[in-house]
């Protein structure tokens, strides 16, 4: 487990490394497409989506009334937990978005919290300590707390440049950019065999997550990984399990503490 961990916490501060200053790709040229290929949504919550690149008339349709109903104007409504399709399909074209509904989250999980740089993270008080929060040059912070239960949970900020802040977050191509980062990383550092990324937004800010398994020193393992762009910083969570799948309890828990992390 020590060495897993320490691997881990290492690739954090080879992807922090690669955010500061990196060049976004060039843009590409309208197309008729959706405003987003994924939502995620809690139970009871409404997210609207829009066919971009064209004035054609829209026709709405869910794979799963159970899971989210779409209305004829593209409005997403969360139902049950779950994932299903929702299609948009205009003229012959069809396009989709993937709908993932989770349970309403507590704010009861986290009761206390920790300072990684400039970030503030929630944390849970019954969490140890395997990472004091510290400096690991070029403005990136680290911290890594272990439970009862051996799950890992790694908290990360880098500070970014005004400059290099205003420009990952102009467009949602900048953004895959840099979760893609991530895929390549974990693949090569991390002996990851298939991880892979997903943007959404939840709340009006934008999200990536990296999700993936693989083998460590002999040793199966399971992780996703949460970032966000906010407050001029790159702000990490990622929980980590040995196995082959992430428990839901440690993926939610991973995103609380991204999306509750603030400046």
């Amino acid at each position: 487990m020590k060495k897993v961990a320490t691997l881990l916490l290492s690739l954090l501060v080879i992807i922090g490394a690669f955010v500061v200053g990196f060049e976004v790709p060039a843009q590409a040229a309208s197309k008729v497409k959706l405003s987003k290929k994924t939502v995620k949504l809690e139970v009871g919550k409404k997210k609207k989506i829009k066919v971009k690149g064209t004035t054609e008339k829209v026709k709405w349709s869910t794979s799963d009334k159970k899971v989210a109903t779409v209305s004829s104007k593209g409005k997403i409504t969360a139902k049950g937990e779950g994932t299903c399709k929702i299609t948009a399909t205009v003229g012959s074209k069809t396009l989709t978005c993937k709908v993932t509904v989770t349970a309403k989250q507590s704010s009861s999980k986290f009761d206390s919290s920790v300072k990684v740089g400039e970030i503030t993270f929630p944390l849970q008080s019954t969490w140890n300590a395997y990472l004091d929060p510290a400096s690991q040059g070029n403005g990136v912070y680290l911290a890594a707390y272990t439970t009862t239960d051996l799950t890992i949970y790694m908290y990360e900020s880098v500070a970014v440049p005004e400059k290099d802040f205003k420009e990952a977050i102009s467009s949602k191509a900048n953004f895959e950019y840099i979760g893609q980062l991530f895929v390549d990383e974990l693949a090569k550092q991390a002996g990851a065999t298939n991880p892979k990324v997903e943007i959404f937004e939840d709340g009006g800010v934008t999200y990536g997550k990296t999700t993936g398994t693989g083998n460590v020193q002999g040793m199966s393992m399971s992780f996703a990984i949460y970032f966000k762009l906010q407050d001029n910083s790159f702000i990490v969570t990622m929980s980590m399990e040995l196995g082959s799948s992430l428990s839901a309890n440690a993926d939610a828990l991973a995103f609380e503490a991204c999306k509750s992390a603030k400046k």
